[in-house]
């Protein structure tokens, strides 16, 4: 019973720091277009990842299973009483009063008369009025604007038929003049001149459904749609054809699921954080470091505070540690502020000159106006590896190199940046880290000044495997909201799960981190 237990708490924990933590990964995902409002993908709950407009559930909450889901999951509703009640949203740009544009993912088991998204008065009053409603009719997509006048409205048809019991993108897109629809990322029938609302109204908004009078209290139940529907979107604007074929052509990856500029979660085999904020601590493994010469701090970080380097003679040292020695996958990762671009050292455990004690492992700087890397190998040399977009001074940009333990690589700005190259593993060693400048020969007494940068340095990392491509594009989306960093007397974070599981295990490995851990192997 008691090893069931611990199986069940560290079962539990992994949840919590994979499904929490770091959340599903999309591999061919598409950036979420500008002015996008709203956003119910129907991952699980009504939720609006995007705006602050979450909806309730009203009949029989359900979702998806996984063969039927477009993006994860989606809305099931079954044609009767199920639909999405966001009631009157607090956002002004969801009340149709300019060029908007409503796009989900439907699909029907029927497609006579199907209601899918809409903000509508079937019978207008004074507070209450048609504004849009995107639907299926008669086997076609049919989108309709609602006008100043008192119970009317103009109507817009495809002209394909919508096959039943198949995945489809629809849409429908109004600028301000002219209206229309889209089906599977192409536009679908002639566009029509439609005058559209000038005036917001109280309307409800529903997912799955319309409203006969404009409030959440009498909705119009016969023309609930029955079927899937998912990823529903409004923006403020009219999307442009190339955004909406952008949207289908991404499928099942869907868009990335992360709203730029909030904190992400640490991801998970980071083994030392440098922020930055006012001193030179690790929080994630206290392998603090130590300011040199005239190097200090500057309030205008990237996230908070920042590194602040001459170019000169300035770096934070930190030393050799052997969980910071590098023979296996890892990642090197900061927040670049550069005066200058011709070379430019960001962080390294580096020798120039090898000894049998000190060896050259990493470094990773600028070079030639560029993001460059360096993986040590055995032999005594190293690989380098390039990026091919400048890095414009005077500018925050996200450097990283990876090193999956056989290709290498560089990201500027959450984007992959050059060809990956061939690296073999290096040797670890007792070269010291070094944030702003690299060492001659692995040691603190022979410090290359020639190469220290000039500028600020924020948000040091440094992970023992190579993150992927989602987990820095988050981090460069994250911007100044950075990581979330653990809240001082809360006691919830990642290093204290990671601690209890051990303990659950028996090991009495506590805050295991922070007592000492096999290098990156």
């Amino acid at each position: 019973m008691e090893k069931l237990m611990r199986i069940i708490f560290v079962s539990l924990v992994v949840l919590l720091l994979t499904g929490l933590g770091t959340g599903t990964v999309w591999a061919a995902w598409i950036d979420p277009p500008p002015d996008l409002e709203s956003w119910w993908p129907g991952d699980g709950n009504a939720n609006d990842i995007w705006g602050s407009n979450n909806g309730t559930w009203v009949g029989s909450p359900a979702y998806t299973p996984g063969p039927t889901d477009k993006v994860k999951q989606g809305f099931k509703l079954d044609g009767t009483n199920d639909y999405i009640d966001v009631g009157n949203p607090t956002s002004p740009d969801l009340r149709v009063g300019g060029a908007h544009t409503a796009i989900a993912w439907v699909y029907a088991h029927e497609n006579d008369e199907e209601d899918i998204v809409s903000k509508w008065a079937q019978v207008e009053d004074g507070t209450h009025k048609a504004e849009f409603l995107l639907m299926l009719k008669d086997g076609k997509v049919r989108g309709h604007i609602g006008r100043d006048e008192p119970n009317d409205w103009t109507a817009f048809d495809g002209s394909t038929t919508v096959t039943t019991d198949t995945w489809h993108l629809v849409a429908q897109v109004w600028d301000g003049t002219t209206a229309t629809v889209y089906l599977d990322g192409v536009q679908d029938g002639t566009p029509v001149a439609a005058p559209g609302p000038t005036e917001y109204s109280e309307s409800a908004f529903l997912i799955g459904a319309r409203s006969d009078d404009g409030s959440s209290g009498n909705i119009s139940t016969t023309r609930d749609i029955n079927g899937y529907v998912d990823e529903v979107q409004v923006f403020d604007r009219a999307l442009t054809a190339q955004e909406i074929l952008a949207e289908y052509n991404a499928g099942s990856d869907g868009k990335f699921k992360f709203k730029p500029g909030t904190c992400v979660d640490p991801f998970p085999d980071l083994v030392s954080w440098w922020p930055g904020d006012f001193d030179a601590e690790d929080i994630e493994s206290s392998y603090n470091g130590v300011p040199k010469n005239w190097a200090t701090y500057d309030a205008g970080g990237m996230v908070a505070q920042a590194f602040k380097l001459d170019g000169t003679n300035d770096y934070f040292y930190v030393g050799s540690q052997p969980d910071l020695q590098v023979s296996g996958a890892h990642t090197a990762i900061a927040w670049v502020y550069a005066h200058e671009n011709d070379e430019e050292d960001i962080v390294s455990k580096w020798a120039q000159v090898e000894d049998g004690t000190h060896k050259a492992e990493f470094l990773l700087m600028l070079k030639g106006g560029k993001v460059r890397g360096h993986i040590g190998d055995s032999a005594g040399g190293w690989t380098t590896f390039d990026g091919t977009k400048t890095v414009t001074t005077n500018t925050w940009h996200l450097v990283a190199q990876v090193w999956d333990g056989t290709t290498a690589t560089v990201y500027l700005d959450g984007k992959q940046n050059g060809t990956p190259v061939t690296a073999p593993a290096p040797t670890p060693s007792d070269s010291v880290l070094l944030i702003g400048a690299r060492s001659d020969d692995g040691t603190k007494w022979n410090i290359r000044t020639s190469s220290d940068i000039d500028g600020l340095v924020d948000e040091v990392q440094v992970y023992d495997r190579a993150l992927t491509a989602d987990e820095i594009y988050k981090e460069y989306l994250a911007g100044s909201a950075g990581k979330c960093k653990p809240v001082p007397g809360t006691g919830v974070n990642t290093l204290l799960l990671v601690s209890l599981a051990f303990l659950a295990l028996g090991t009495g490995a506590l805050f295991s981190r922070r007592v000492g851990r096999p290098r990156l192997t």
